[in-house]
């Protein structure tokens, strides 16, 4: 947003710039949370252990 700013950007495309990188990053927070959602169980039995 401030370089947009800095370089005599208008104030429309420094918002428009930065709630596209939130709503990017929104997503893929979401798409992360929902990958990790589903975590394996451990298995009920044991591994055998060595002797």
């Amino acid at each position: 947003m401030t370089n947009v700013l800095a370089h005599h950007g208008s104030v429309a495309t420094a918002l428009g710039v930065h709630f596209l990188t939130a709503t990017l990053m929104v997503v893929n927070g979401l798409l992360i949370m929902r990958e990790t959602r589903k975590v394996a169980a451990a298995p009920e039995t044991p591994a055998p252990q060595p002797a």
